[in-house]
């Protein structure tokens, strides 16, 4: 058993957060253990370090999966890159790059540039769908 401890930098604030966790698990069955927040955002700023880390752990899945749900519903922006090594992805193509940013009550808004007025009603459906209040498009 190796313990093991990874420096976290989620892309949904400017938390820094290290956790541990043991290699003897596969790892979908792991658990991390919060070690410390060496860098609180201004939102995260008054909570304590799991506090934090609960926070982060459903902020940036949630973006995550809203993405990935919008990629699903709109093959169209996207494109297919091959990496160096020729692993293939998903990318949002560079004109509908998102960008997001949470609010006050942090509730993710996602702002897709150069969609349709269809496309964008039918985004924005899809994103009801899923998240209901958690997550709205610009």
């Amino acid at each position: 058993m190796t313990l093991h401890t990874t420096r976290w930098r989620p892309d949904t604030c400017t938390c820094i957060i290290e956790y541990s966790w043991e290699d003897t698990a596969p790892e979908e069955q792991r658990t991390h253990s919060v070690h410390r927040v060496t860098n609180k955002c201004e939102a995260h700023k008054n909570l304590n370090d799991k506090e934090i880390y609960a926070a982060v752990t459903e902020e940036n899945p949630r973006k995550n999966l809203a993405l990935s749900k919008l990629m699903d519903r709109f093959p169209h922006l996207i494109e297919e890159i091959t990496d160096e090594s020729g692993n293939k992805y998903k990318r949002f193509k560079e004109r509908h790059k998102p960008t997001f940013k949470f609010d006050s009550d942090r509730h993710l808004v996602i702002d897709i540039p150069n969609l349709s007025s269809r496309d964008k009603y039918l985004a924005k459906a899809e994103i009801n769908k899923h998240f209901k209040n958690a997550v709205d498009l610009a």
